[in-house]
């Protein structure tokens, strides 16, 4: 029997998906860009990835556009609006506790001459409001904040985060990379005031190489990729058809029962914590209990695996080396 733990790095593809994905590269393989009809039965994927993905997070489909995957739709979203809008300033605001494909891109950034404040977050791993409005100045063009941490599962305040943003001042963007929090919470971009968000398809039941950017329709953004002009000349190469329609699908899956699996899920973390006495509460985090840091051994990545049982000891990015946990 295997035991998977590990699905904040990657997740098992819907049988359903991979089905859907299959028919795709086999019967309605054509490019979407040509006229003839394999073109136009491919474009209607597109179509329904579009209205799929808008529907559940209540945007307009035009405010959508496909990448590779999360640290692209991150990059996009901090290089691209940082290009667009150096004009009105050069100050960024992240948090220390982000993903590689945030920091790293806010440190390319910086040595291209933007400023860069990093927050702190309290002892459960959230940011402090109180920090974020002391960051903020009239420079400041950019925050970018995740909705939920992929070491220790701690949930943002991303609405509150984002009515201070507005609050102080309405032409700095708000970035919130989704990747592990889209699929297990609700999130609306424009009700909790949301310019950005990243999504990637492999988190949710979806495939690998395939994410999301939604891009606010007043948000000045510049292309990092360049060719052909797809997607309203902002992220060139001809569409991953496959993978698109695969991520709509799993999203959908997904949030079309949403409520019952939030159910189930709540009460197995229930059984879990009254069968483990030495787990510690963490309040305001998704995982919400946490074993001792002393426990945690980071040069190991699967555990027991003759009997293939698998579980995270340090985040994806750093399978094989022994980089330090937030």
């Amino acid at each position: 029997m295997e035991v998977y733990l590990d699905n904040s790095a990657t997740t098992r593809t819907f049988p359903e998906v991979a089905e859907l994905m299959t028919k795709i590269m086999c019967e309605d393989y054509g490019n979407p860009s040509s006229l003839h009809m394999k073109g136009v039965e491919a474009e209607k994927y597109l179509r329904y990835a579009k209205e799929t993905l808008a529907r559940i997070l209540k945007v307009e489909e035009r405010e959508l556009l496909f990448t590779s995957g999360g640290t692209e739709s991150d990059n996009m979203a901090l290089i691209g609006c940082a290009l667009a809008n150096c004009r009105r300033g050069n100050h960024l605001i992240t948090t220390q506790i982000e993903h590689p494909a945030i920091l790293q891109t806010m440190r390319y950034l910086e040595s291209q001459g933007y400023r860069v404040t990093y927050l702190p977050v309290d002892p459960c791993g959230r940011i402090r409001l109180e920090d974020l409005r002391k960051a903020m100045t009239p420079e400041t063009i950019l925050v970018s904040i995740m909705h939920t941490n992929n070491e220790v599962g701690a949930l943002q305040p991303i609405e509150e985060a984002g009515a201070l943003i507005k609050q102080m001042n309405p032409d700095t963007l708000f970035h919130v990379d989704a990747v592990q929090g889209f699929g297990k919470s609700r999130i609306y971009p424009k009700k909790m005031h949301i310019d950005l968000l990243s999504v990637s398809g492999h988190k949710i039941h979806g495939p690998k190489g395939v994410g999301l950017l939604y891009v606010g329709d007043k948000v000045k953004i510049q292309p990092i990729v360049f060719g052909g002009g797809q997607q309203q000349n902002l992220r060139s190469g001809t569409e991953n058809v496959p993978g698109i329609a695969g991520l709509a699908k799993a999203a959908e899956m997904l949030y079309s029962r949403f409520d019952e699996d939030h159910a189930r899920l709540c009460a197995c973390k229930r059984r879990f914590i009254e069968g483990v006495s030495t787990v510690r509460e963490r309040r305001h985090t998704l995982s919400a209990y946490l074993l001792p840091a002393s426990e945690v051994k980071c040069s190991c990545m699967h555990w027991r695996t003759r009997e293939s049982m698998y579980r995270r000891e340090v985040p994806a990015p750093h399978t094989n080396r022994s980089l330090p946990l937030h």
